[in-house]
């Protein structure tokens, strides 16, 4: 006879498998289990003893025991974010007697159904002298009797009333927790995603991982400690909720050189496809290298200029012979914006700045190719080769943050401080800075420049970094003072300056 714990000591979750997994042939579906059994038990092992729970394989579903009642609500959040479940149900267990004893066991846990519509549904296996349909209607008016209001409806009713008999153990299904779907990871290949911090990119990341695929997180740093950081911060949140059986790996490409060289000697128009592209050829690279079998973007159809139909097939003609995924091809923003609150990664990309937008004031809709390939030829030879190697891989487990540092503000800029603006020239010419006709110093260093050309700088003068919002100075300053530059602070909005005489 199946053992039967008592509720207090012990907790009983019956887990249902994706359509996925269970719609495969016996010989896939068998081998899909042995990996999303695995999977999980590696997830729980984070937050458990292996003492603490038993899981059982069954033919379409997985039954999970949990003996430590103090991490129930950690353990719901694990197996929610596991893909290859679809769903999951809290159950309640007990040895079968007869129809008056079930009755007695579930009839005080249901008295939410007062003066609501219930049925009463059946599911039974093994050998017994009554049918599911004897024990429904049985259950169905001795439940009429008892809880007062109650009325039954076979459609349209409030609460279905679910109760399982195997052999001689009768279940009542209590709550139902809602699961990811999709296949167990490590059931596909392993593939590598584009990620900027963004909604896009984070929530195609997790569609990839949903369908089984090992998924690694690289990101092309343009510049700047916020950006890196939150990018980071977002990767390891993925990783640690969604990448159960698989500890992927964070790649960051240093492309501040690639962006320099593509705002010096490209026409603007095709910076925004030029760097994509760039992106792309960094990435193929990458993935021979590592063997990933699929590189993955969060680019929509017509979102942003870059991503007409004319133009994402430029971005992907970069590409030899590496597929390129794109999840989101056919999502509205919308969607994709709610599906990033599903997942919880909403949070992260309202805080995210963006950098590639700065690339091109008036960017093609509708690139030609002749012109694009015309004006890469102005990019020197080595610019992917170098920026491959001094990418920086890290184990997602032992990921290392910096510290952010308390970086100082400037309410007024002396005359004996240098300012340094980091806005491209067009920005500059547009809107000058508040400090032009004054007799403070302005120095004129882009963005994706100030990190390689602050060093040669007369570092015995204090330098205030300057830009339109404030996000760039404030994340460039960081960068400087991880790399030991104490002589940087920012510039805040109604500064007064000090005018020449």
């Amino acid at each position: 006879m199946t053992q039967v714990f008592n509720k207090n000591t012990h907790i009983s979750f019956l887990l249902k498998l994706s359509p996925d997994i269970t719609l495969k042939s016996d010989y896939v579906r068998k081998s899909l289990i042995r990996r999303l059994t695995q999977n999980i038990h590696t997830a729980l092992q984070k937050i458990c003893e292996k003492s603490d729970f038993t899981l059982i394989r069954k033919y379409d579903r997985l039954e999970l025991e949990l003996y430590s009642i103090p991490k129930k609500q950690a353990v719901i959040q694990i197996l929610q974010c596991i893909s290859g479940l679809a769903f999951f149900w809290e159950r309640e267990q007990f040895e079968l007697k007869d129809f008056d004893d079930i009755l007695a066991h579930i009839t005080p846990k249901l008295q939410y159904l007062q003066n609501k519509t219930f049925r009463v549904s059946v599911k039974r296996n093994g050998k017994h002298n009554f049918t599911s349909n004897d024990l429904a209607r049985y259950i169905g008016g001795g439940l009429l009797r008892r809880i007062q209001g109650s009325s039954v409806q076979m459609k349209d009713f409030d609460y279905n009333v679910r109760l399982e008999v195997k052999d001689s153990i009768v279940s009542l299904l209590t709550t139902r927790y809602e699961a990811i779907g999709g296949m167990p990871i490590g059931s596909e290949e392993r593939v590598v995603s584009l990620i900027s911090g963004g909604y896009d990119s984070s929530v195609s990341t997790v569609m990839m991982i949903r369908k089984g695929c090992p998924t690694d997180f690289l990101f092309f740093n343009l510049g700047g400690y916020d950006h890196k950081e939150g990018v980071k911060q977002v990767s390891k949140y993925i990783a640690d909720k969604y990448s159960n059986g698989y500890v992927p790996n964070m790649i960051i490409v240093p492309f501040e050189k690639v962006m320099q060289e593509i705002i010096e000697k490209t026409e603007e128009r095709y910076r925004t496809i030029v760097l994509k592209r760039c992106m792309m050829r960094t990435a193929e690279t990458l993935a021979k290298k590592y063997k990933y079998s699929a590189i993955v973007t969060g680019e929509s159809i017509a979102q942003v200029s870059s991503q007409t139909i004319i133009n994402l097939s430029l971005i992907e003609n970069a590409l030899h012979d590496t597929p390129l995924f794109r999840p989101l091809l056919t999502f509205n923003k919308n969607e994709i914006i709610e599906y990033s609150r599903t997942i919880g990664t909403n949070t992260f990309a309202e805080q995210m700045p963006e950098f590639c937008g700065v690339l091109s004031h008036k960017p093609a809709t509708r690139a030609k190719r002749e012109a694009v390939l015309l004006t890469e030829k102005n990019l020197s030879e080595h610019l992917i080769r170098d920026a491959v190697k001094n990418t920086i891989i890290e184990k997602m487990d032992t990921l290392r943050f910096a510290t952010e540092e308390d970086i100082p503000i400037q309410s007024v800029v002396n005359p004996n401080q240098v300012i340094i603006d980091l806005r491209q020239p067009h920005e500059i010419k547009k809107k000058p800075t508040p400090f032009t006709d004054t007799e403070i110093t302005i120095l004129e260093i882009p963005f994706y420049a100030i990190n390689e050309k602050f060093k040669d700088l007369d570092q015995s003068k204090e330098y205030v970094l300057f830009c339109s919002k404030g996000v760039m100075s404030k994340s460039h300053a960081q960068d400087l003072r991880q790399a030991g530059f104490t002589n940087v602070s920012i510039f805040k909005k109604g500064v007064k300056c000090t005018k020449q005489s």
